[in-house]
């Protein structure tokens, strides 16, 4: 997230290091800035993925970064009638498919007769000019959507995506470590509890930034919320199955044998079928 806030911005406006951000070299390097057994506190400093970009062509460099300080807690629980995110995939059985987010309605108007709304994704502008998602003239803003896709051997191998705004590549990274990592399967993936970092600036206007902030599910907290308080976190336990944990739908296809399998999160109204 660090580096997110970094670099990441329209490519017709700001020259992206897009070859060392996804570098494995790069990936080595952030995790020697890890901290086993103890919280960063505030977010830490954004790595330099320029000296692993031979494309980019520009000399190393750390752009400034804007922090709003915000510590008031998130509320326990947000009315659904808040939500206007949504997640579909598709996956037929030739391996075609689509992964989508579609959002904003109705926080943004729809036209009348078309089905389209106007969206809202200025409020992910920066008004910080020195920001790489900072507001300009025809730009496109850095937007939280992280409809997703995973292939295996350049095939196919799963569709999955979330709604949830910036805890979107958290849910998702987790559920994929629990699917490739911990042997789970597709449904139990999906359910398993999950953690939700704040010690970043919000995407969405006014950026809200709470250092060391961890939200837990529940049953994660149980676990582990003693453990990381004593690590140095600030924790907050919300309930099981939370909406705000996002609500991941994935599709796994066996390029094998051509089967699909489904699965569902209960945290918000979602479901899985075939035909």
């Amino acid at each position: 997230m660090t580096d997110r806030e970094a670099y990441f911005g329209d490519t017709a406006f700001v020259s992206v290091p897009t070859v060392g951000l996804l570098s494995k070299r790069f990936a080595a390097v952030r995790r020697q800035a890890l901290t086993p057994g103890k919280a960063f506190g505030k977010m830490p400093e954004p790595g330099d993925p320029h000296r692993f970009d031979i494309s980019s062509g520009l000399p190393a460099r750390k752009l400034p970064v804007q922090l709003v300080l915000n510590n008031t807690p998130s509320p326990g629980v947000t009315p659904f009638d808040d939500l206007d995110t949504s997640y579909l995939a598709v996956t037929d059985a030739a391996g075609n498919s689509v992964s989508l987010t579609p959002s904003d309605f109705p926080q943004s108007p729809m036209v009348p007769g078309t089905g389209l709304c106007l969206g809202i994704r200025m409020t992910q502008f920066r008004l910080d000019a020195a920001h790489p998602a900072a507001l300009k003239p025809g730009k496109r803003p850095r937007v939280t959507p992280n409809a997703s896709m995973v292939t295996r051997d350049g095939e196919l191998y799963m569709t999955f995506g979330t709604p949830e705004g910036d805890q979107q590549p958290q849910a998702l990274v987790q559920m994929f470590l629990n699917l490739a990592v911990f042997g789970m399967d597709v449904q139990q993936a999906i359910e398993a509890p999950r953690f939700r970092s704040r010690n970043f600036p919000d995407s969405f206007s006014p950026h809200k930034y709470r250092p060391g902030v961890v939200q837990l599910e529940k049953r994660l907290a149980d676990q582990v919320g003693t453990e990381l308080t004593d690590m140095g976190y600030e924790v907050e336990t919300i309930g099981d199955f939370h909406h705000t944990m996002g609500a991941v739908g994935a599709i796994i296809r066996d390029y094998a044998t051509g089967k699909l399998i489904g699965g569902a999160d209960p945290r918000q109204e979602n479901w899985a079928a075939g035909e």
